[in-house]
């Protein structure tokens, strides 16, 4: 089995890509949503809550590796989130 090493910039982007699709994600029925290309051409990886939380979790505990512009994309990517866990509380708790 062939190891990858740990990207910031891939975490940061499937962190964008999973914070735009996540409205209609906690608002759908499916426990595990999808972001990218699809169910299975997709190098992305499930939508699920405990997954965008880990990866914001990941990238401020890096917060001095991440250049400003990756910051500033970080701080946008949990807001989005934040506002989806505020507008649609009961949808996201039950996720």
């Amino acid at each position: 089995m062939t190891e990858v090493g740990y990207s910031i910039a891939r975490d940061l982007e499937e962190a964008q890509a999973m914070a735009k699709g996540l409205e209609s994600y906690v608002r759908g029925s499916n426990l595990y949503g999808t972001v990218g290309g699809g169910l299975f051409g997709s190098r992305m990886p499930s939508l699920t809550i405990g997954a965008l939380l880990m990866r914001i979790r990941r990238l401020y505990a890096q917060a001095d590796s991440l250049t400003p512009d990756q910051r500033a994309k970080l701080d946008t990517v949990d807001a989005q989130r934040d506002s989806v866990r505020r507008e649609w509380r009961k949808h996201y708790d039950e996720k």
